[in-house]
């Protein structure tokens, strides 16, 4: 396969396929830029995500726990032990 590019060139145009592939290689450089910016995005989106989730689980065991020193309980175990 390589014999036959050389083969199928004719003279003066080693100039515009050296331009194309130029062209192709440098598109494909940003492209992967552009891929790798968006992957680190999104790691830190993730990170950002995991956070907020864990911050809201917290406010939420506070909250129960709040709620079951209001009534007596230690536990959500005896927290439905009050309620039925």
């Amino acid at each position: 396969m390589h014999n036959a590019i050389g083969r199928d060139i004719r003279p003066g145009q080693l100039a515009s396929i050296i331009a194309t592939i130029s062209d192709w290689h440098e598109n494909a450089r940003d492209m992967l830029v552009s891929i790798e910016e968006k992957v680190a995005w999104a790691g830190v989106a993730q990170e950002d995500h995991k956070h907020h989730k864990e911050e809201l689980e917290a406010k939420m065991e506070a909250g129960q726990a709040a709620i079951w020193r209001l009534c007596g309980a230690t536990s959500s175990a005896a927290f439905a032990t009050l309620l039925y």
